[in-house]
């Protein structure tokens, strides 16, 4: 299973290629098929910038990332 993570753009490089703050993680992202700038809250799906989002979506998939995260390492504990 694939998933796209939100992060915000906060900056560009040459070709169409914008680079994104996934909490705190920079990672490049193709920015050619959505119309986004810098400050832009986006979803990137396999490197590529699939939409833009709210802030408060953003924050939202974040927590829940997180909590899906501890509820993991919760389970993973339970095991050893």
């Amino acid at each position: 299973m694939c998933l796209g993570v939100a992060g915000v753009i906060i900056g560009f490089k040459e070709d169409n290629t914008a680079v994104v703050d996934v909490e705190g993680i920079s990672i490049e992202a193709d920015a050619s098929l959505v119309d986004v700038r810098v400050g832009d809250y986006v979803i990137v799906h396999a490197g590529i910038i699939i939409s833009k989002i709210r802030k408060e979506e953003a924050e939202l998939q974040s927590m829940l990332r997180r909590e899906l995260i501890g509820i993991v390492e919760e389970k993973l504990e339970e095991y050893k």
